[in-house]
């Protein structure tokens, strides 16, 4: 059995497979494939959840928070980009008008 701990960033969805009171799932990571287990427990910062009613509402919360920071350092990344990009088309204009 595998042990679910949720704070690496890399998941994206979660499939559920045959009976989920069983709690057999694949989740289908960004990097290193898919992984496949059962829930046994999840690990928050303040709390351990066992519960077996828990669980599955608490990694799709999980799942959705990961999706959220993942976005959003995606859009920091994208905006980085932009921004050092017109900085070097700057510099290089600059440079132009120098020679």
């Amino acid at each position: 059995m595998f042990m679910v701990s949720i704070f690496d960033g890399s998941m994206v969805t979660v499939l559920p497979i045959n009976n989920i009171q069983k709690m057999l799932l694949v989740i289908e990571r960004r990097e290193w494939g898919n992984m496949h287990g059962f829930i046994k427990a999840i690990y928050l910062s303040d709390e351990t959840l066992t519960d077996k009613v828990s669980l599955w509402p608490a990694l799709q919360q999980q799942i959705k928070s990961t999706n959220a920071v993942f976005k959003d350092s995606t859009h920091r990344k994208t905006l980085l980009v932009r921004s050092t990009t017109k900085m070097e088309r700057l510099r290089l204009k600059e440079r132009g008008l120098e020679n």
